[in-house]
């Protein structure tokens, strides 16, 4: 029932969307930015953004992972993880495209937010119908949407864009 596969593209995504998210947000925070105190300090920011992200996705991972296996079997957990890669890749690939066109085309902070939360919105939505397709025909199965995309989808969002605001000035000031 386990694929390789299936492990491997969820890596090769999450790296990607990691990278992609970096850039964005890297972009996102250099706006104003006039100079830097030393050579190193945007790769610094760079690299942090990365591994704040990729740190965000596999948080996200483990506290789905642990919802999914007190709630369900493990046939529907596997669907779901089936469909979840999928939702990966596909918005990793759609991001990656943001990324390319944000760095080459002079866009405004507030476009690139808005054209990332259309990204984002749009992946979430279609998630939200596939765990709805999998998980409502029973009662619990609408606890799953609740607990789900409130506690596990919006409140690390929110928490990992505090971290990300911390974390760049952080960087600034100290280095």
């Amino acid at each position: 029932m386990d694929d390789p596969l299936r492990y491997s593209t969820r890596l090769v995504a999450v790296c990607l969307l990691s990278l992609t998210a970096a850039m964005v947000t890297f972009v996102y925070t250099q706006h104003d930015v006039e100079y830097y105190p030393f050579a190193e300090t945007p790769y610094i920011l760079f690299v942090a953004f990365f591994v704040l992200w990729l740190a965000y996705f596999l948080m996200k991972r483990l506290a789905g992972n642990f919802v999914n296996w007190i709630f369900f079997k493990r046939e529907k957990i596997f669907t779901y993880q089936r469909a979840y890669t999928f939702f990966y890749a596909i918005g990793s690939l759609l991001s990656l495209v943001l990324a390319v066109v944000v760095m080459y085309m002079p866009f405004s902070p507030g476009e690139v937010l808005l054209m990332m939360l259309c990204l984002i919105f749009l992946v979430k939505i279609l998630l939200l119908f596939k765990t709805y397709q999998l998980f409502f025909p029973k009662l619990y199965g609408t606890l799953h949407l609740i607990v789900y995309f409130c506690t596990l989808e919006l409140m690390p969002l929110l928490v990992l864009v505090q971290f990300l605001a911390y974390a760049g000035w952080l960087l600034m000031v100290k280095l």
